[in-house]
């Protein structure tokens, strides 16, 4: 029961931060685009004040549009040569709602009316549309109540009433707005990134498979070549699978898999990148010399005899053969693995004694762990 509420907490705390996250990049990706349709708005806006209002009026709304439209005019340009960082958005998205707010509040603190309120619904609704994280929303809707409940006083009491109505359904909207979109940006990332792993990752040992190994790979490489350091692979077969497979039944060889994957990936140092090359091999990559062949297949042999699901006629062990690459070196990834793999075979091939990965005995030959390559 502790384990499996111990399971639940973690995975509600990594739906949490991949809705945050997924939230945040929406924002991002959402700002530059709004942030050029508000600027339009504030500079349209300044004529209009000119030709409707008078007197001192006139001056600050004019002024306080044209200004805020400029602003965000320069933020747009900004945003579309360097863009927001996602961890910023919600912050930035904040200000430029301020920004756009204080126009119909400043309207209210000047005009002593509640003719603009139309307008701060709007900027209501807004909010919900851009501050998809709901404690940022929460944030900007609650100082912008504080301010018009500050405001509202110097007011007539005439039309208080609608437009506490009009501001209360539009902050409803905003939630209810960006609660909907919220989840639809969460909905759709997690789709994406269980994609993305699904391609990258063998469903049956949990590793990476080939696609997701050449993706980080090539990455390694490049940053050992770029570093001047040496990359390391070391390619390893499972000995006796096809035999598990034909007499056993391949059920029986998935435990072996997964075992073997398992020990494999406990085996080998913590920077190290495990994977299932295909079938019954695995490839290990890492940076420097790594760990020696012979190392590697007495260290899974020996947590393999301790671990390994009982297999009738089965003796664990695995063949290995290590390769590495220098800065110097040429070729790719796939070099650097076809490389392991042709040492693993020349090791098979010429060492002495060979255990005999089937045992029709199974169980002593399988507690002596057979005679080291």
């Amino acid at each position: 029961m502790a384990i499996k509420g111990a399971r639940g907490a973690a995975d509600a705390s990594r739906v949490t931060q991949q809705r945050a996250e997924a939230s945040a990049a929406a924002v991002a990706v959402t700002l530059p685009g709004l942030v050029a349709v508000l600027a339009v708005a504030e500079v349209l806006a300044a004529p209009l004040h000119a030709l409707v209002l008078t007197g001192t009026p006139r001056v600050v709304m004019t002024t306080l549009s044209a200004t805020s439209g400029l602003v965000l005019a320069v933020l747009c340009l900004a945003l579309g040569r360097w863009p927001v960082p996602p961890r910023l958005a919600h912050p930035v998205a904040l200000a430029v709602l301020a920004v756009v707010a204080a126009g119909p509040l400043t309207a209210l603190h000047v005009l002593h009316s509640l003719t603009y309120t139309g307008i701060l619904a709007v900027v209501l609704v807004v909010f919900g549309l851009l501050l998809l994280d709901l404690r940022w929303l929460a944030a900007g809707l609650a100082a912008t109540w504080a301010v018009f409940l500050a405001l509202l006083p110097a007011t007539g009491g005439l039309g208080r009433a609608p437009a506490l109505g009009a501001l209360g359904a539009a902050t409803l909207g905003a939630v209810v707005v960006a609660w909907v979109r919220g989840r639809d940006v969460t909905v759709a990332a997690v789709a994406r990134r269980a994609a993305d792993r699904a391609a990258a990752e063998d469903a049956l040992t949990g590793l990476l498979n080939r696609r997701g190994l050449q993706i980080i790979g090539d990455r390694m490489l490049a940053q050992a070549r770029r570093a001047g350091s040496a990359l390391h692979c070391v390619y390893v077969d499972i000995d006796g699978l096809a035999e598990v497979n034909e007499r056993l039944g391949y059920p029986v060889g998935d435990e072996v898999l997964v075992s073997v994957a398992s020990t494999l990936a406990a085996s080998v140092r913590s920077g190290d990148v495990v994977a299932r090359w295909g079938g019954d091999e695995f490839a290990v990559l890492g940076a420097g010399p790594g760990t020696a062949a012979a190392e590697l297949e007495d260290r899974v042999r020996a947590r393999l005899q301790q671990g390994a699901p009982h297999v009738p006629g089965w003796v664990p062990h695995v063949s290995a053969g290590a390769a590495i690459f220098a800065p110097w070196d040429e070729g790719g990834l796939g070099d650097l693995i076809d490389r392991a793999g042709q040492e693993m075979v020349r090791r098979r091939a010429v060492r002495p004694r060979s255990p005999a990965p089937w045992d029709p005995a199974g169980g002593d030959r399988r507690r002596s762990g057979g005679t080291r390559r």
